[in-house]
């Protein structure tokens, strides 16, 4: 296999169960008339589909040429060297500030109230 861990495989295992699991609602609320139910299961299972279709897809790059090829295709490509930035933390600790000054405002007006 191509680089996969046993963590990733696990996780499309699960995933894998999930969708099977949403799949098989969708044919039961197929069969019993309820479209809508089918609809949102259907949704679910294709959301937990992805990570099996992936997982799939790369194990069989190994043994195919058109998965290799497309696991090619579908892989993001390595990011370059990136300069560091630094990024402004004032308006965040502007924001905290004005935060803990509302909440000491509330905890004083609470024990004025109180007496």
């Amino acid at each position: 296999m191509k680089n996969i861990s046993f963590t990733y495989l696990m996780f499309a295992g699960g995933s894998a169960a999930i969708a099977a699991f949403c799949w098989y609602l969708v044919y039961l609320a197929v069969n019993a008339q309820e479209s809508g139910g089918a609809w949102l299961f259907a949704a679910f299972g294709l959301l937990f589909s992805v990570l099996p279709v992936f997982a799939l897809i790369r194990i069989l790059a190994s043994r195919s040429d058109l998965f290799a090829r497309l696991d090619k295709t579908i892989s993001p490509q390595p990011a370059g060297p990136q300069r560091v930035q630094f990024a402004p933390h004032w308006m965040l600790l502007l924001a905290m500030i004005v935060m803990a000054l509302i909440i000491v405002s509330l905890i004083v007006k609470v024990i004025r109230g109180l007496f």
